[in-house]
C-alpha cells in the first residue's frame, strides 16, 4: 500500500498577521495614567478611558535640581509624577476634572500676564516638505 502525503506549506506568520489586520478588530490599548515616583522606584496606577473622549492631558511634576543637567528630551525620565488623562463631557467626573485643569490654566496664565517683564511670542507651524531630493 503506497501512502501519499499531500504537502501542504503552512501558512507563515506575515500571513496571519495581515490576516487579523484585514479583519480590522484592534484592541484599545489606550488607558489613563498616573505615574509617581518614590525613591528608586515609580508606580503607575492604569484605568480605561471613557469611549468618545474630547480631550486629552498630560501633567508632569519635576525637581529642578533632578533635571537641570538633564537634555530636555530626556526629561520625562525623571518626572517625580506624570499624569496623562482622556476627558469627555458626558461624564460628570470627567468635566469637572477638566474645569478645575482650566482653572489652574487662567491662574498659571494671570499670574504670567500681570508680569511686567513679560514677552509674547508667537510661534508659526512651518510646513514640513516631504519631497526631499537626496
Amino acid at each position: 500500500m503506497l501512502l501519499y502525503f499531500i504537502y501542504q506549506q503552512s501558512e507563515s506568520y506575515k500571513d496571519t498577521f495581515m490576516d487579523l489586520i484585514s479583519k480590522g478588530k484592534f484592541e484599545n490599548d489606550v488607558s489613563n495614567t498616573l505615574t509617581m515616583k518614590e525613591g528608586n522606584s515609580s508606580y503607575t496606577f492604569e484605568c480605561p478611558v471613557t469611549p468618545h473622549c474630547e480631550d486629552y492631558y498630560v501633567i508632569q511634576h519635576y525637581k529642578i535640581n533632578t533635571i537641570q543637567n538633564i537634555p530636555s528630551d530626556e526629561r520625562w525620565k525623571h518626572a517625580e509624577a506624570s499624569i496623562k488623562i482622556h476627558t469627555s463631557n458626558r461624564d460628570t467626573k470627567d468635566s469637572n476634572i477638566s474645569n478645575k485643569i482650566n482653572d489652574v490654566l487662567r491662574e498659571i496664565l494671570d499670574r504670567v500676564s500681570a508680569d511686567h517683564k513679560k514677552k509674547i511670542i508667537k510661534n508659526t507651524k512651518k510646513e514640513i516638505n516631504h519631497n526631499l531630493n537626496v
